[in-house]
C-alpha cells in the first residue's frame, strides 16, 4: 500500500504527516473480507519476496508484522478441463488431466515453454533501440514461431493474472517489459524461485498497525476531491486540499497520491490557480483503467 508506506517512511523521518482516506479504514487496496468461518482474506494481490521487494520486507519488520510462506503457482483451466487443465504447482499438476499425455498440443505447450524459459532473455541482450525490442506480444509469438498452445494454455492466462488485463491488451504489451519482468521475479526457472510470503494474519494486520501508529493524523472516510495549489513570492508552494462540501482537510508543503491515476488527475485539475503542470495531467490521463471482476476462492 503506498500510502500506507509513504507514512510509515516519514513518520520515521520525524516529520508531520496526515493521511486522509476515502475508505471507512486504513486498509484501502489492502483491504481484507472474511468467509463464513470467520478466516480473513486479502482481496487484493498480497505478495513479497525480500529480493524484489527489499523496501516492503523491511517496512514489516520494523513494524512487527510476521509473514508466512504462500503459493505463487499458475492454475489454467480452457472449456471446463476439457480443453486443457493444468498447474505449474508439482509434475502432478501439470498432468491434471490425464488424458492431456496424449494430446500433441500438450507436448508443444510443454516443449515451447522449456524454448521460452530458456532462449528469450535474448532479447534483452539487444540495444535498447533495436526493432527486435519495440515489438509487441502479438508480434513476438508470431515472430519467434511459438505455437497456439504455448500462448493460450500459459502466457497468456499468466499475464492475464499478473496485470488483470484482457487478451487484447495482452497482445498488445511490450514483449521486452514482460520478458524483463519475468527475468527480474525469477520466473524463467524450474528451480532456485523465490519463496514468497503474505502477512500471516492478512493485511488487516499491518494497516492496522499504521493506523495506530498515524494516530489522530490518520483520517478515514474522508475523500479528497479538490485541491489548490498555494504559491508566493520567496517561499516553497503549499497545497490546501478539500474533501466533501469543499470542506477545508488543511495546508500541507506535499501531497503523494496513492490512488488511481483518474482520481489523480481529477483532483489536480480542480486547482483554481491553474499551475499545476499541464504534463503531469496529460501524462497521468494516458494510464487506462478497466473494470475487473473479482473471485474470492479457496
Amino acid at each position: 500500500d503506498g500510502g500506507n508506506n509513504s507514512s510509515s517512511a516519514a513518520a520515521a523521518a520525524s516529520t508531520s504527516i496526515e493521511e486522509e482516506k476515502k475508505e471507512e479504514d486504513a486498509s484501502a487496496s489492502a483491504a481484507s473480507t472474511k468467509n463464513e468461518n470467520e478466516v480473513d482474506i486479502d482481496v487484493g494481490f498480497m505478495v513479497y519476496n525480500n529480493g524484489n521487494y527489499p523496501n516492503m520486507t523491511n517496512w514489516f519488520q520494523q513494524m512487527g508484522v510476521q509473514g508466512e510462506d504462500t503459493d505463487m503457482s499458475l492454475s489454467v483451466s480452457l472449456d471446463q478441463g476439457k480443453t486443457v487443465e493444468w498447474s505449474s504447482h508439482s509434475i502432478q499438476g501439470v498432468f491434471a488431466n490425464p488424458i492431456q499425455a496424449i494430446k500433441p498440443e500438450f507436448y508443444k505447450f510443454l516443449r515451447d515453454l522449456m524454448h521460452f524459459n530458456k532462449h528469450s532473455a535474448e532479447l534483452l541482450l539487444l540495444p535498447e533501440d533495436h526493432p527486435s525490442r519495440q515489438v509487441t506480444i502479438r508480434e513476438y509469438l508470431t515472430k519467434e514461431g511459438y505455437s497456439e498452445a504455448f500462448a493460450s494454455y500459459y502466457l497468456l492466462p499468466m499475464m492475464a493474472a499478473l496485470w488483470s488485463a484482457s487478451i487484447d491488451n495482452v497482445m498488445a504489451f511490450p514483449a521486452s517489459s514482460l520478458i524483463e519482468f519475468m527475468c527480474n521475479h525469477r520466473m524463467m526457472q524450474l528451480f532456485d524461485r523465490p519463496q514468497y510470503q503474505t502477512p500471516a494474519a492478512r493485511s488487516i494486520q499491518y494497516t492496522s498497525k499504521m493506523a495506530s501508529i498515524m494516530g489522530k493524523n490518520a483520517h478515514t472516510s474522508t475523500p479528497i476531491v479538490k485541491l489548490n495549489k498555494i504559491s508566493k513570492v520567496g517561499e516553497a508552494c503549499s497545497y490546501e486540499l478539500f474533501t466533501s462540501d469543499d470542506k477545508s482537510c488543511g495546508v500541507f508543503d506535499e501531497v503523494i497520491f496513492a490512488c488511481h491515476s483518474p482520481q489523480a488527475v481529477q483532483i489536480l485539475g480542480s486547482d483554481e490557480s491553474n499551475t499545476i503542470d499541464p504534463n503531469l495531467i496529460r501524462a497521468l490521463d494516458k494510464i487506462e483503467y478497466g473494470d475487473n471482476v473479482v473471485y474470492v476462492h479457496s
